[in-house]
């Protein structure tokens, strides 16, 4: 490797230090643990646990609990600015000249989603799910029939993945529609200006202004 480096790359020195194993075996050690432990995962779940460990560190520079060193890097801080970053509201901003606009760009989206996404977003729908009822309905019976499915699908990734077969919510599809309908805005938000000072404000109006929540109000 050091004769292929110095004579192709005119590479002069090495840190020996960053030849280990370790990053791979935290890596490794991560998606075993993600969730309900899992030491042998499929394909499938492989490649979702490693999807759920990047957002999850998204927004940090060091892994939680991982055996490194922090290394103070603050590239990937963007998504904790998003939520985060103050500004001054004192100016209004006319958000509703731009709704056709992003209500194409919304379609656009939706014809485009693949069925990994679809499912996905029933994965996230199912966890909101179990936040809700543990923060803000509780034993609420009313609420959860509402919220989900009769009974399981069992066709859908969210059953596959569900280890114990009894630890995932499994969504209404009007809820379902309501959490995709959601991201749509989100994303066609972010792809229209993310640089936006406004852009929670802009989120937060569309959100009002293309999703139906009637359905829910009298829950």
């Amino acid at each position: 490797m050091w004769e292929y480096l110095s004579i192709n790359h005119q590479i002069n020195n090495i840190v020996a230090r960053n030849f280990n194993q370790d990053p791979l075996e935290n890596f490794f050690g991560a998606i075993r643990s993600n969730g309900v432990r899992n030491i042998n995962p499929n394909c499938n779940q492989f490649i979702n646990s490693f999807k759920t460990l990047i957002v999850n560190n998204y927004n940090s520079p060091h892994s939680a609990g991982a055996n490194c060193e922090e290394d103070f890097n603050t590239v990937m801080q963007s998504l904790s600015h998003l939520i985060i970053n103050n500004y001054d509201d004192s100016h209004t901003v006319d958000f509703a000249c731009n709704i056709d606009s992003l209500l194409n760009v919304m379609s656009e989206i939706k014809n485009n989603d693949s069925l990994l996404h679809v499912e996905s977003k029933k994965y996230v729908t199912g966890y909101v799910i179990k936040k809700s009822k543990s923060k803000i309905f509780k034993k609420c019976s009313n609420c959860l029939n509402n919220l989900c499915r009769s009974g399981i699908d069992f066709d859908s990734f969210n059953y596959e993945i569900d280890y114990t077969k009894k630890s995932l919510f499994h969504p209404s599809d009007e809820f379902i529609n309501l959490m995709n309908n959601i991201y749509y805005v989100i994303v066609a938000c972010l792809r229209d200006n993310p640089t936006s000072k406004f852009i929670k404000n802009q989120i937060k109006f569309f959100i009002d202004s293309a999703c139906d929540f009637s359905r829910y109000y009298n829950m």
